[in-house]
């Protein structure tokens, strides 16, 4: 007996192992749940006064690379499966992550990795230097006169807004994408977020433009899942819309979600980032039952913070391509929901020819120094062969040092900045070029969907094209690259940009009237 309890594993491998028992039944259960109430109300609503459908059956032939379940044996099976989202393995969010080490592993040698972190210290260096910081901002300035389509032209497809009624309309959806983090935003004290009080909570935190009498949440699924983000479904009877808003980053699940950015093909051209599809994909199986069931809705707006911002823009690239109007008598019934999608610090997501076919119905915002919206595969591969050509720069600078003398060390510290400028700017994709891999980083670059505005922290915004956006990963910002992230200084940013459009609109209508 003593003999066969030392063999017995320790007390407090025994308490980790309930929890996560307890977690996962904790899950199943919320899960189940949740489908449970989507299933009667789709029962007890019905089809009446609804004029369109989703062919959900057709999502396989969009996103051929859905990971399909391993439960199902038939092929019977599997069809229904893909009209329900299923309990996914920590392995499907896993794969796409191992999948992007090995490419990165393939394009970048081991061998060059001292050189990449000295030239990446070379480059904070540079980026943080406050002539680096006013030409960026003169790039951008420039950017947003010259690199862009007629203004009048985008304004009236999205849905005839003008820029100063498009920035109030965002800060609305900017609050209902952070209510999706929960306790977090909301704020419930002790007592917690329920079912009972979610709406509640909700209206008080995005102000007066909610009327708690004209709003329900039907679905609220508020913890993630492997590749299923937290996000709820609010009916605004007021606004006949709908809104399906998704959350960020808060959880092991959804970082795996982020770090699986393995690109594949996208449906509408170019690469995406896979986890990201893969859960838009999960996330519209799990709300087209409730969608379906609603009458007497004109709009449906998908909105996101982060990673929540990409996966709601890849909702409706989803729902605008299986979106499938019924033949009725009436030709007015036959009118399709307006779809949009308002986007907040995503990170890129598309090509940019398809960002831009896409300015229609997506409206993109970045907070000024956020890092997240520069981020992508190509992004990455970019700023390693800008750090290696920085290294080989800094090296030769260091040669000219030591054999010129102390004589010549003034005149050679003198040229460090334009020597370091001018390779810098010449040629930053060529280091990238001679290595293993001939692809082009801009070939891998992605971009956040849609019209793109760069938003100040004074609240002055910008809309640049994707290419003027996220042009690189630059360091000048330094600890602002993460800060300007925050779901809290969004809203901030956000709410002194509507108020600044509001000022201008009164500043207008007071000199027509005049």
């Amino acid at each position: 007996f003593p003999h066969a309890l030392r063999r017995m594993p320790p007390f407090r491998e025994f308490c980790a192992a309930g929890l996560v028992a307890l977690q996962l039944a904790a899950d199943r259960w919320h899960f189940r749940r949740t489908r449970k109430s989507c299933s009667q109300c789709h029962s007890d609503a019905g089809h009446s006064g609804r004029t369109w459908h989703l062919n959900i059956n057709n999502l396989p032939d969009l996103v051929p690379s859905l990971a399909v379940p391993a439960s199902p044996a038939h092929s019977a099976e599997k069809q229904a499966a893909w009209q329900e989202p299923w309990e996914h393995q920590l392995w499907d969010a896993v794969g796409p992550v191992a999948n992007v080490y090995r490419s990165l592993m393939a394009k970048i040698s081991p061998e060059t990795l001292p050189k990449t972190l000295v030239g990446l210290n070379v480059l904070v260096l540079h980026d943080r230097k406050p002539q680096c910081k006013g030409r960026q901002k003169l790039h951008v300035q420039r950017a947003a006169t010259d690199s862009l389509d007629p203004q009048p032209e985008a304004e009236a497809e999205l849905h005839n807004l003008s820029a100063p009624k498009l920035t109030v309309e965002s800060l609305h959806y900017m609050r209902l994408a952070t209510a999706a983090y929960g306790r977090v935003s909301l704020r419930p004290g002790l007592v917690g977020i329920t079912d009972s009080n979610f709406t509640q909570l909700l209206c008080k935190h995005v102000g007066e433009s909610l009327n708690p009498e004209e709003v329900s949440v039907p679905l609220a699924s508020l913890r993630a899942r492997w590749l299923l983000p937290a996000h709820y479904v609010l009916v605004d009877r007021g606004r006949r819309e709908v809104v399906v808003a998704v959350r960020g980053t808060l959880s092991v699940q959804d970082v795996l979600t982020d770090l699986g950015a393995e690109e594949v093909d996208l449906f509408l051209g170019g690469k995406a980032h896979k986890n990201m599809l893969q859960s838009a994909c999960n996330v519209l199986r799990a709300v087209h039952p409730l969608l379906e069931t609603l009458s007497g809705i004109d709009r449906i707006t998908f909105t996101g913070h982060s990673l929540g911002g990409g996966v709601a823009a890849y909702l409706t690239m989803l729902f605008l391509e299986l979106q499938d109007l019924q033949d009725r008598d009436d030709p007015r019934d036959s009118k399709s929901p307006e779809v949009r999608c308002f986007s907040f610090g995503a990170p890129g997501i598309c090509s940019a020819a398809v960002s831009k076919s896409l300015r229609d119905r997506i409206a993109s915002y970045c907070h000024a120094q956020d890092v997240v919206p520069r981020l992508s595969t190509g992004h990455l591969l970019e700023l390693r062969g800008r750090a290696v050509l920085a290294a080989n720069v800094a090296g030769d600078i260091v040669k000219r040092l030591a054999n010129g003398g102390l004589w010549k060390a003034a005149q050679v510290a003198q040229a460090i900045p334009q020597d370091l400028e001018e390779a810098l700017a010449s040629s930053k994709i060529e280091a990238f070029e001679k290595q293993n891999s001939g692809d082009s980083p801009d070939m891998l670059k992605l971009y956040p969907a849609g019209r793109c505005f760069l938003v100040q922290r004074d609240g002055e915004i910008e809309e640049l094209a994707p290419e003027d956006l996220a042009p690189c990963i630059d360091f000048s910002g330094g600890h602002r690259m993460v800060v300007d992230h925050l779901p809290r200084i969004y809203e901030v940013v956000m709410k002194a940009a509507a108020d600044r459009a509001q000022h201008a609109q009164q500043a207008q209508h007071a000199q027509t009237v005049q």
